[in-house]
């Protein structure tokens, strides 16, 4: 099983402009990211998939991964994926990982990868149970209900499911955005394009559920941290200081 990891890592964002290069204890945020999911298994290659000289630059000496540049804008991370899996080795199975998460481990993308491989549909995703109450209404931390299979039935911003009664012992489970596809999956998610359900919500995922595909969804307990604002840099380096 041939794996390309792809990481999306645009320089420009609404709330943090420049956020690959953010520093986290003095190094820039995507250095942590590829850093820390370097395969020791060759049939695993790593990409960044940039549009900046900048993101570039920071990664050229160290030459554990390969930068495609692309001036070109694209809606969301999963187009920048596609295109960056055209210039990429031929490759079973590709993951979309933020450049965002400079928690992650190549223990989770191992995982990730198998179970897209044994996706019914070619789809996988991360989640992880909701620990942290404040995140249940909060509309950056996206919330997933499932199938009893294990597949996602559907995402939200929202708080889901919606717990009309005050029932004890409902248990809510965030989404971490990272993503594995099959190469005939990803090419079917390009050609889709945007839906009205993807377009309401800004989330990309959707467009899967939205044409009459599942998305295989596996548990992480690992500690993930994935950054927006300067005040989640602080919280990484005060977890990463802790341990």
């Amino acid at each position: 099983m041939k794996v390309n990891i792809i990481i999306p890592a645009r320089y420009g964002s609404t709330r943090l402009p420049g956020k690959p290069l953010q520093k986290i204890m003095g190094k820039e945020m995507i250095r942590w990211v590829v850093e820390r999911i370097k395969p020791d298994k060759s049939d695993y290659r790593v990409y960044v998939a940039t549009d900046d000289d900048r993101i570039r630059d920071a990664l050229r000496p160290y030459g554990y991964c390969r930068v495609l540049l692309s001036g070109r804008e694209f809606q969301n991370g999963s187009e920048r994926v596609y295109w960056a899996s055209g210039k990429a080795e031929n490759a079973d199975i590709i993951i979309n990982l933020q450049g965002d998460e400079p928690l992650i481990s190549f223990q989770i993308i191992e995982m990730l990868a198998k179970a897209t491989r044994d996706s019914e549909s070619g789809f996988a995703t991360l989640y992880a149970d909701i620990t942290e109450p404040t995140d249940i209404d909060n509309p950056n931390t996206v919330k997933l209900v499932l199938s009893n299979d294990g597949y996602a039935v559907y995402f939200s911003r929202c708080p889901i499911p919606y717990n009309r009664d005050s029932m004890p012992g409902i248990i809510y489970r965030k989404h971490i955005g990272i993503y594995g596809y099959t190469c005939g999956a990803l090419e079917l998610f390009n050609n889709w394009g945007e839906c009205d359900l993807e377009k309401a919500e800004r989330l990309e995922q959707l467009r899967i559920l939205a044409n009459g595909c599942r998305i295989r969804a596996v548990k992480t307990d690992k500690k993930l941290m994935s950054v927006d604002t300067p005040s989640d840099v602080e919280k990484i380096e005060d977890y990463l200081n802790s341990k």
